[in-house]
């Protein structure tokens, strides 16, 4: 039988599902959803900012990506933690919401998904209509709840499988498993990447060691092509995000000329691999974040999910 201590948690769930599902009904708004097992915190990032001068949009924060997570974002407040007193003042967050009018909600929701087992995709998709979703890439992450690459890559392309057909794919052109999910959806699908098979492609990427680091590259899209100049970026693994976020951008038929111009802004989330000016001149890579922290939790200890 569950613990008391398990049902309150449950019932918690289920009450922010509920609010979280209400608002969604009655704004609407873009869900973009974006999963994958690394570069989904960097690629949410860019994809927040280079809509952020085009339209009113809402970001996961932190480690905002789990069944809790997620509805705090669409509600726009944050945990209460242990306090019963906080968890009804959410409950009145809300309600402010839903009478505040469209004019004050996000038109664009970005949201991480992040899942730690088999299941976990299809709780997040049964309440979100995601109507944009992305993927980044698989690797090992978690694989030891899975068992293996192929069934990570079964449980996140869910979030494909879940896409209407009016909805687009987002999908890393340069990730056999990820590419492969267009067989999956009915949606449309843009690839990104560095490949040629990429649909949104970056190529002739230039470091500049002179300019204390910044990558320039070449942006490519049905034929045509733009420049793109990142000051912040320093290491390689962090352009496609910048290219998935280009990617949405073309699903939303936004100007990728200003959304080129927007992204030169984009830097690396802290402590992942950024460039600190030091001491006499010296300069440090800050490269200290540790991708397995704990998730954002329910706030009643549990031994069962």
């Amino acid at each position: 039988m569950p613990s008391p201590t398990f049902s309150r948690q449950r019932l918690l769930q289920a009450w922010l599902r509920i609010l979280a599902r209400l608002l969604l009904a009655k704004y609407h708004p873009v869900v973009i959803g974006v999963t994958g097992s690394v570069g989904k915190s960097s690629t949410k990032e860019a994809i927040a900012l280079a809509l952020s001068d085009q339209v009113r949009v809402r970001k996961s924060e932190g480690n905002y990506n789990n069944e809790i997570g997620i509805p705090l974002t669409i509600l726009g407040t944050k945990s209460a933690g242990r306090s019963i007193w906080g968890w009804i003042r959410v409950s009145f967050r809300f309600l402010t919401t839903y009478l505040a009018g469209r004019s004050r909600y996000p038109e664009v929701l970005v949201l991480e998904l992040g899942i730690d087992a088999p299941g976990d995709m299809d709780y997040l998709v049964s309440f979100l209509p995601i109507q944009v979703g992305v993927v980044t890439h698989i690797s090992e992450s978690h694989v030891e709840h899975f068992g293996s690459l192929a069934a990570i890559a079964k449980e996140k392309g869910k979030l494909i499988e879940s896409l209407p057909p009016s909805g687009t794919a987002i999908l890393s052109a340069d990730d056999a498993r990820v590419s492969e999910m267009q067989s999956r959806t009915q949606a449309r699908v843009i690839t990104y990447g560095f490949g040629e098979q990429a649909d949104v492609r970056g190529d002739h990427l230039a470091f500049h060691p002179e300019r204390n680091g910044g990558y320039t590259l070449k942006i490519s899209y049905q034929g045509k092509s733009l420049p793109l100049r990142l000051p912040h970026i320093i290491a390689r693994h962090h352009i496609p995000a910048v290219l998935a976020a280009l990617a949405v951008a073309v699903s939303l038929k936004v100007n990728l000329v200003e959304v080129a111009n927007t992204l030169a802004a984009f830097r690396p989330l802290p402590g992942r691999l950024n460039l600190l000016s030091g001491k006499y001149g010296t300069q440090l890579l800050d490269d200290t974040y540790n991708a397995s922290r704990p998730r954002l939790r329910l706030p009643w200890r549990c031994s069962a999910r």
